[in-house]
């Protein structure tokens, strides 16, 4: 962590993919900081790399099952997330940026007597909703040309849940991690979406 490998990873796959004709994106998880098991994992902020924005700022993140996320609620996270994509896009010829299906960390407790469509739950999918919104805003003001896509969870919601959702009955990503796939269809905040259905 924090320290310079002596060169620059993606400069060095995107030379080599473009050379090959093929298109690069850059695959980012926008909220997890670090996980429960590895090599980057707990909850202390003072277990990581001097400028990480994260130990700076240990007022941007939450805690949850022995991992630290940032806080999808804060303008200040919301901007850290653009402000990361604008510095790929500005220093890197990516052809797209892709963000995976962790949003709120799957299962994070709702207030008591609060239901997972109640106010709370509404308002974290609002906050997900409006970084996915600054985000795409952000790389098309750079580049019109850079694709934003996102892997939400294969399954939006199940029709036993909502008739407009799929004949499944599993993981609902609107509601485990509180990512509206749909909305950002809708509201054209994505360019594609490719669901995780392993």
């Amino acid at each position: 962590q924090g320290q310079d490998p002596g060169f620059d990873p993606l400069a060095i796959l995107l030379e080599s993919a473009h050379s090959h004709g093929l298109q690069l994106e850059a695959w980012l998880n926008p909220y997890r900081i670090t996980t429960s098991t590895g090599t980057v994992s707990g909850t202390n902020p003072q277990s990581l790399a001097a400028d990480h924005p994260a130990r700076l700022h240990p007022e941007w993140t939450i805690a949850y099952q022995g991992a630290l996320y940032y806080n999808p609620e804060l303008a200040q996270v919301k901007q850290h997330i653009c402000d990361t994509v604008a510095e790929i896009v500005e220093n890197y010829d990516v052809d797209g940026i892709h963000f995976d299906d962790y949003f709120y960390p799957s299962g994070y407790p709702l207030p008591e007597g609060e239901n997972r469509d109640g106010q709370t739950a509404n308002g974290r999918r609002a906050h997900v909703n409006e970084m996915v919104s600054m985000v795409y805003e952000t790389i098309k003001a750079r580049d019109p040309s850079v694709l934003f896509g996102i892997s939400p969870v294969g399954i939006w919601k199940n029709n036993s849940s909502d008739p407009a959702g799929s004949a499944t009955s599993g993981n609902e990503g609107y509601y485990s991690v509180y990512g509206d796939a749909s909305a950002w269809v809708r509201e054209g905040t994505v360019d594609y979406l490719v669901p995780q259905i392993y």
